[in-house]
Formats: C-alpha cells, sequence, structure tokens
C-alpha cells in the first residue's frame, strides 16, 4: 500500500470519526474516541491492511483507494528532421522510430518545455521531504529543550505527596518533582516517568493536589506519552494532509477528556464541581508548549469542562452502542476491498492460457473438453462451482466428470471462457443445439468485471488492438494499450521514453519489438540485465529465443533493401525478396519472393549483400534452422506420414507425448483446429507446434527437454482419428518439415 494510499483511506476514517465525535461526544464514553482515533493512527502507520466485503470502499470500485502513481515523465513528440548521414541503424536506441527506406527522413525527439504543474509534481517529493524534517525538527527539539530544562528540577518536599506516592506506584517507577519556570503540571518520560509540578501547585489544598497527581499518574498508567510520540510521527509523515492536522488537535484533545473522565471514576463523580474549578485554576497559569508531554491545564477548557459536569454513569446500552459504532466504523473505514467472489475462488489452471485475441467456436473442438494437468487436476465442476451464484449450472457427464452441459440460467451454453489472470480457462458442452456462449471480463486489476452472454461464433476478451507507438504521447500510454496483464512499464525520472518494460510477473524484458509496421519499433530496457526478448506480431505476443538477434532490414537500405509501400512487400534491387539470410540467422520474408538475400560478416563486420536464387536460399535457411538434436515425440508410433508440410504421428489414445527439441513453452491452451496444442520455442526461433493432445503436461514458461513429456495423443480440433501433428514455424510462416528434418 503507497504512503499516498494510507493518508487517502486515513482521511476517510478521520472525516467520519469527526462527524461521529460532534454527534455523540456528550453521549458516549470518552475511551470510545480514543479507539477511533488510535485506529486511524495505525492506519496512517501500517502500509497495509485487512481485505472486507463490508468495507466502504467495496461499494465503488475495488481499485478505492487506489494505490496512486504520479509519474513526473513529460510528454514527448515526434519530427522529421533531414539526415544526410549514411549511418545504419545497426546500433538501435531506447525509442527507435526507424527511417522509412526510400528517404533521409528519421525520427527525433523533441522535449516540450515542461509546464508549471510538471515541475510542481516533479518537486513534491523533495517537498515532502523537506516538510517532514522541519517538522521533526520542531518536535524533536522542542523536547529535547524541555528534557534539558526539567533536569533542572527539585525533588519535592511535601507531606501529602510523600503520603501519595507510595499508594500509587506502577511497574514503572514514577518520580514527583518541582520546577518553578513551568505554571501547570505535567509528566513526561516513559520508562521513567516523571510528574513535574510548579511551585503554585504544592500550595494547593490536598484536594486540589489530589485530582493534579491523578490526572497525570492515570496518563502515565495509560502510555499516553507513547501515543503522542506516535501521533506526532503520523503528523510529520502526512504533513501534507490537512485532516490529519485535525486529528492531531482533537486526539490530544480527546486523550485528556478520557483522562478527566478516569479520575472522575476513580475519585468519583459527586466531586465533578471541585475538579472543573481546580481545572479552571490551572488554565489560568497555563504556560508554554511541551511536545511529547502530557498536562493537568490543557487546550479546549470550555469543552473539557462542559463534558466533567455533564459526565454520568454509562448505562449498558451506551456501551454497547459505542462497541458496535466502533466495530462498523473499523468495518467500513480501516479495511480494503475485498476482490470479488470469482476472482478470488474461482481456481485457475496453471497450464491453460488462451493467449489469442480472438477465440473462434470451432465446432470440432467439442470433441475434447478435458484438459488436464500435472500439477493442478482441478475438475470444471470445482471450476464452476464459484460461478453457481450467478446462474451458472454444471451437469457432469455420467461416463467422464471432466465432460458434460453448461447451463445459465436453464439454458444451455455451447461455449465458456475465462480468461483469469492466474490461468484461462475454456469448456465445451457435450450437448449441441446451443449458440449461447458465456464469457467472464475482467478489470485492469485483474478483479472480475461480470459475466457475458453473446450468440456470435467470435468471443472477443481482448477487443481493443494496442496502438501503435507512433499514435502515443509516450510510451506509458503504448504498453497500456496492450490491456490488462501484459506489460508494466516503469519511465526513468528523466525521459519518459526510457525505463524498463517488465512482464507482470515481474520479470524484466531486455528487448521489445513491434512487427506491425514496416518500420518495425524496438525498445530496449536500460536495465536490461537478461536476454529475454519478445515479439508482437499483430496476432499475439512471443518469446523471441535466439543466439543471434535479427537486423532490421532498414539496416540494410543502403544495400538496396527498400520496403514498398504500396504492395506491402521487401524488395532487393527491385525483385522480392522470399529468404534473408544474415549470417548465421534465417528467415522467411514473404512467401511468393523471387530471390533470396544473404549478408556475410567477418570479425562482426558486414562484409556483403549478394543476392541467391530461392532455392540456394532456401537450402541455406533450412540449414541453419535445422535443430542440433530431434528426438521424435512418439516412440510407439504405429505410422508416421508428412502431410502439409507436417507431420502426423498415429498412436493409440493416450500415448505419451515428448519433447522432439529443447526449448521454452510459450503456448498451452486450445487453438482453432488445433484443438488442445502446446508450443514450445527452441533456440533458433522455430515455434514447434503439438497438436490434437488429449492430456497437457506442461505449463507456459517452463523450459522443456527433449525427452520431457508434454501429454498424450488425442483426437481434439480438426483430428479425425487419433494421432499427434507436429508442425514448425519460422518468421510466421510453416517450413516443410520433412526438409528441415532431412538427413
Amino acid at each position: 500500500m503507497s504512503l499516498v494510499q494510507m493518508s487517502l483511506s486515513a482521511a476517510l476514517m478521520i472525516v467520519a470519526i469527526i462527524i461521529l465525535r460532534a454527534l455523540t461526544i456528550e453521549r458516549f464514553p470518552k475511551k470510545t474516541f480514543l479507539v477511533l482515533w488510535w485506529i486511524a493512527l495505525l492506519r496512517l502507520l501500517i502500509p497495509f491492511s485487512i481485505p472486507s466485503v463490508m468495507s466502504f470502499y467495496s461499494w465503488f470500485d475495488p481499485n478505492l483507494p487506489a494505490v496512486v502513481e504520479q509519474s513526473s515523465a513529460m510528454e514527448s513528440t515526434f519530427e522529421p528532421v533531414l539526415d544526410d548521414s549514411s549511418e545504419t541503424m545497426e546500433n538501435s536506441t531506447q525509442f527507435e522510430m526507424a527511417p522509412i527506406p526510400d528517404t533521409d527522413i528519421e525520427y527525433v525527439k523533441v522535449k516540450p518545455s515542461k509546464s508549471f504543474s510538471e515541475i510542481f509534481f516533479d518537486a513534491l517529493p523533495a517537498i515532502w521531504g523537506i516538510g517532514i524534517g522541519v517538522i521533526a525538527a520542531f518536535f524533536g527539539i522542542n523536547y529535547w529543550k524541555g528534557v534539558r530544562e526539567f533536569r533542572m528540577s527539585l525533588p519535592v518536599e511535601n507531606e501529602f505527596v510523600d503520603e501519595w506516592l507510595p499508594s500509587h506506584q506502577l511497574r514503572r517507577n514514577i518520580t514527583i518533582r518541582q520546577y518553578d519556570c513551568i505554571h501547570t503540571p505535567l509528566t513526561y518520560g516513559i520508562f521513567r516517568p516523571v510528574i513535574l509540578l510548579p511551585k503554585e501547585s504544592l500550595e494547593q489544598s490536598p484536594s486540589t493536589l489530589n485530582f493534579i497527581l491523578t490526572h497525570e499518574w492515570v496518563h502515565i498508567r495509560r502510555f499516553d506519552c507513547v501515543t503522542k510520540i506516535l501521533l506526532t510521527a503520523a503528523l510529520c509523515i502526512h504533513w501534507m494532509n490537512p485532516l490529519v492536522w485535525v486529528m492531531y488537535l482533537l486526539f490530544n484533545r480527546d486523550i485528556e477528556l478520557s483522562c478527566n473522565e478516569t479520575v472522575l471514576h476513580l475519585l468519583g463523580r459527586n466531586r465533578r464541581s471541585d475538579y472543573a474549578l481546580a481545572l479552571i485554576n490551572m488554565e489560568e497559569q497555563k504556560g508554554g508548549f511541551a511536545s511529547f508531554a502530557s498536562g493537568f491545564g490543557r487546550n479546549a477548557i470550555e469543552e473539557r469542562i462542559r463534558a466533567i459536569m455533564k459526565m454520568k454513569k454509562a448505562s449498558l446500552i451506551t456501551i454497547l452502542a459505542a462497541v458496535v459504532v466502533v466495530a462498523c466504523v473499523s468495518i467500513l473505514f480501516a479495511t480494503s476491498a475485498k476482490n470479488n467472489p470469482i476472482d478470488t475462488e474461482l481456481p485457475s489452471s496453471e497450464s491453460e492460457t488462451v493467449s489469442d485475441k480472438i477465440l473462434t467456436n470451432d465446432d470440432q473442438m467439442k470433441q475434447e473438453v478435458s484438459v488436464k494437468t500435472s500439477e493442478n487436476n482441478i475438475s470444471p465442476a470445482e471450476r464452476f462451482a464459484a460461478l453457481e451464484k450467478y446462474g451458472v449450472k454444471f451437469v457432469p457427464s455420467e461416463t467422464d466428470s471432466t465432460k458434460g452441459d453448461l447451463y445459465y440460467n436453464g439454458e444451455l451454453v455451447k461455449f465458456f471462457a475465462d480468461p483469469n489472470p492466474n490461468g484461462d480457462f475454456s469448456f465445451y458442452s457435450e450437448t449441441e443445439g446451443s449458440n449461447l456462449s458465456l464469457y467472464i471480463t475482467y478489470h485492469n486489476d485483474g478483479t472480475m468485471d461480470k459475466l457475458n452472454t453473446t450468440t456470435e461464433d467470435i468471443i472477443r476478451l481482448y477487443p481493443e488492438e494496442p496502438l501503435l507507438v507512433n499514435e502515443c504521447e509516450d510510451l506509458q500510454e503504448y504498453f497500456d494499450s496492450f490491456g490488462p496483464h501484459r506489460f508494466i512499464f516503469r519511465p526513468s525520472a528523466d525521459d519518459s521514453n526510457k525505463g524498463n518494460l517488465y512482464l507482470d510477473n515481474g520479470e524484466l524484458v531486455s528487448t521489445f519489438y513491434d512487427y506491425r509496421e514496416p518500420d518495425i519499433f524496438q525498445f530496449h530496457s536500460q536495465d536490461a540485465d537478461n536476454k529475454l526478448s519478445l515479439v508482437y506480431d499483430g496476432n499475439s505476443c512471443w518469446e523471441l529465443n535466439l543466439p543471434i538477434q535479427p537486423t532490421s532490414l532498414f539496416s540494410f537500405k543502403n544495400e538496396g533493401v527498400v520496403y514498398d509501400r504500396e504492395k506491402l512487400i521487401w524488395t532487393f534491387h527491385g525483385k522480392t525478396i522470399r529468404w534473408f539470410i544474415d549470417g548465421d540467422f534465417a528467415f522467411s520474408v514473404h512467401p511468393d519472393g523471387e530471390i533470396g538475400v544473404r549478408a556475410t560478416y567477418q570479425d562482426n563486420v558486414r562484409q556483403s549483400v549478394e543476392e541467391l536464387t530461392v532455392e540456394e536460399a532456401e537450402k541455406i535457411a533450412y540449414h541453419l534452422l535445422k535443430p542440433d538434436s530431434f528426438t521424435p515425440p512418439v516412440k510407439e508410433a504405429s505410422q508416421v506420414k508428412d502431410i502439409n508440410s507436417q507431420r502426423i504421428y498415429y498412436a493409440p489414445e493416450g500415448t505419451e507425448v515428448t519433447c522432439a527439441v529443447s526449448g521454452k513453452v510459450m503456448y498451452v491452451g486450445t487453438q482453432n483446429s488445433s484443438g488442445y496444442c502446446v508450443k514450445i520455442s527452441d533456440q533458433k526461433g522455430i515455434i514447434w507446434t503439438y497438436s490434437h493432445l488429449k492430456e497437457i503436461s506442461v505449463k507456459y514458461g517452463q523450459n522443456v527437454s527433449v525427452g520431457d513429456k508434454i501429454g498424450t495423443v488425442g483426437h481434439s480440433g480438426s483430428a479425425t482419428d487419433f494421432y499427434l501433428g507436429l508442425d514448425a514455424v519460422s518468421n510466421e510462416e510453416m517450413l516443410d518439415i520433412s526438409q528441415l528434418l532431412a538427413e
């Protein structure tokens, strides 16, 4: 919980206490308000809270009070500037806008001057820190001067005091001293408390002196000095909140009111008049300010005298009402909003991930709906149990509890999708004939928004396309446009277009590529200490796991590589490029290209860029992309066929499927005609897809080696028999697996 959130939530509670105090100060016991002030004080000092469905904040947006993070990053604009240099773009910048290939225009950042509000927010942390130092110094110096001055006090020699002190000892040794430079009694010290009396107090009658000493003794017994120290600490930290100043004044006032109430409880309520007169007498002699000291004569004398004279024994009903009020105020304002029950109670699968932005309802996918994981076998019945209160009912099959039919308000549901941030889940009903689909949407903080129904064949779980970088004012807006549970961007303090990019699990992203435009956008995190690179291709975001990162084709513009904006193709001296070989890295550029292009290097320095035939380039590309080690994923296959660039392994249902090429799991879930599938990225950037599975034994982000179990053979998706489909994709183009794996 942030400091601002702590201050705002406590402010609402302070307002509630002030209103309650004004209405009931003469009705409730004064300890009631001490308890309430203490709860507000803890809200200011403790950086966490207990969530409650009955919290005041649960009535509104679950984010309230949200963590407020004011970014001091300034906006940036981009203007074209003529560039006469022929320097290539091999070394990308933190915020790179690659130049248009056939012009000498490139984009650079132009920083606008800062507005007053931006300058103010930039200076706000410094102002806040200075304020803390000034206020803390004021209280600290005042206390230090007081203690140093009080050391000049003398022991009290008074017969009544000598008789009173032995009968009022605590575990801490109390000392009573006399000091002529003060005019009202006070107490200070925690472990060795001291009651300090002015000379005039010792001249009072025994009855008045008893009032004074008992009053100070109550302060010591209740550790009011500790309370004042913590209250002062809260004031120093939250000095910019005016309600905290109001709390400081009223809390001190209620400490005295409660102390008066306790004194009369000890000495008798029939002595209210004498006690009030003693209070007036002390107020007339009141002296200066003493930090962290509790005194007999204090502020708001009128309120204190009125409270004394109206004091009466609290009835049982009054005490119970006070307890109820304290409990209600505490639950309403001292707790935080609790997440939606569905968000917290609905089980989630760690292995299923619906990464596609659009999920299509393929009728053939209904053949298999049971996805099992090796670590978290949660049945559909358990998942849908949390949704029963919203009209969702699951009727399992008599033969298989993982299959069955789903109903919403009595109507059969064809398809259900839950893109839960903690693990996506989807389900098809066995019974046909319904066109109703049900899906859940979530707020940006991961809490559930609502259940949605549709009769469309397409469910758009993430309906908005991320913005292009040149459509955004800064990188914060750009990465935020990717939607919830994707990225966290932290700009640097001096430039909003520099900083660090993180995944929602906190992992730092080294490099990010956006391939949607020919001007490939690249972002590099400032503190990158790993090799995690991500690519967004307009459909999904995937990890680029390569030993050599691809260089933008724009860096070859001086060698004749040009992007044709009208035909949307890359050309080399006017010819469409099919394959591009960049050193030891190969990728497909256009499936209908007529030539290949190869760039050669020596000692990391580019030597030449030459044209190749498609056949020559393809031969080199397949050689470079061929995995160093490959093991058939199905050891007991009854038949193996290569069909349409895909390799099919026929085997009985439930046969074990193992990893053929080591890599990292990039996708787990259902995807169109592939059914239940797993995608693994190898060290050369090839995405290996294992399709038509029955069971899945890996999870997203898991590193797998050759021979590790991935799942079992099934016939999900468009499969017409029990078999595993294996295909390889490079740069979004399916490779001919028979040629790729040829000896």
